[in-house]
């Protein structure tokens, strides 16, 4: 955090006072540490239910391919057949309707 999250704000030219740090209620995202690093950076933090559902879709789409993934009966031997694997799942389509690409067949299918 003290590297990436600051690096990307200067990128934005953002400030702590410009931003407001989203995550879940996870305890590693909580703890003492945690919570003490965001005050000292003056970095606001979204309050956030625990145990509610997860609303960054992302992480559907990675519960997903895990599952499409995990009914092979062997595992992928090297990234070559891992991608390939990816590619067939059909994610990729998932992937480009969250990055806001037309998610519709020509017959007007949802992909």
């Amino acid at each position: 955090m003290e590297e990436d999250l600051k690096a990307s704000m200067d990128y934005y030219g953002k400030t702590p006072q410009d931003v407001f740090f989203q995550q879940d209620n996870d305890p590693k995202h909580t703890c003492k540490k945690a919570k003490t690093w965001f005050q000292d950076n003056d970095l606001k933090v979204m309050e956030w239910p625990a145990q509610s559902p997860d609303l960054n879709p992302i992480e559907h789409l990675w519960s997903h391919l895990k599952k499409e993934l995990g009914e092979y009966e062997n595992p992928p031997v090297g990234i070559t057949e891992l991608w390939e694997r990816w590619r067939r799942s059909g994610m990729i389509s998932h992937l480009l309707c969250l990055k806001g690409y037309s998610c519709f067949s020509s017959q007007g299918r949802l992909y």
